[in-house]
């Protein structure tokens, strides 16, 4: 079982996931981990808690993970019960791997995030042009309707019977259907879909998701090192 487990984080640590991926308009899984998901299910409810809890923790702290603090909670965490040395290491995988695959969800709601928003911005920059004429033209209408009103002359005694220069609307000015509303200029013109914040957020959550997948790679390639060692000596 405990082998089993190791061979999928392996492959799973293998295939990482570069800025090039989640910039792509349809974000690929990394790997069907459902072999992990039925060593998760193995554990009791409360331990699928912790696992899913000590991983999130990882996440949110931003600092990057300790495996040895990890078997430290973990050691806490089973105080009084039956758990070998193996086992911990198993459940520091399990965190590690976890931590790895919430990251990878937490991108994807990103990039998801991020295209709404660009293909709002873009829907604005093509409406600008329709919004700019749109308001130069009712300006020049209510400009010329106001030159009339001033040309009225006054009189001197009544009756008098003043020359109103009226303008006629133009039917290629009526506004049809609903007026498009106003956006900022800065926002519709921002020379970049992908915003600073949003952008320094993607890369913390690539930065974090490779060093989760480094400290896992090399967990494991020190407990196959050790085995190895082990398997010699016993030649």
């Amino acid at each position: 079982m405990r082998h089993l487990l190791s061979v999928l984080l392996l492959l799973w640590a293998a295939t990482p996931l570069s800025a090039a991926d989640f910039q792509m308009a349809n974000v690929r899984p990394s790997l069907d981990l459902s072999g992990q998901d039925q060593q998760v299910a193995l554990l009791a409810p409360s331990l699928r808690d912790w696992v899913s809890g000590r991983a999130r923790a990882i996440l949110d702290s931003g600092e990057d993970p300790d495996p040895e603090a990890i078997a430290s909670d973990a050691n806490s965490r089973l105080a009084g019960q039956d758990f070998s040395t193996a086992d911990i290491e198993s459940l520091v995988q399990l965190v590690l791997a976890d931590a790895g695959r919430q990251a990878d969800a937490a991108l994807r709601d990103m990039m998801e995030q991020m295209r709404a928003v660009n293909q709002r911005k873009s829907q604005q920059r093509e409406a600008a042009p329709a919004q700019r004429e749109q308001r130069d033209a009712v300006s020049a209408q209510a400009r010329a309707e106001f030159a009339g009103r001033q040309s009225v002359p006054s009189c001197a005694e009544p009756p008098c019977q003043p020359r109103l220069v009226l303008v006629k609307p133009r039917p290629e000015l009526a506004i049809v259907g609903k007026p498009i509303e106003h956006q900022p200029q800065a926002e519709v013109d921002s020379p970049s879909d992908l915003g600073d914040m949003e952008s320094m957020r993607l890369q913390m959550y690539l930065d974090r998701r490779s060093k989760l997948m480094e400290t896992l790679s090399n967990l494991m390639k020190k407990q196959s090192d050790t085995a190895s060692t082990i398997t010699s000596n016993l030649k």
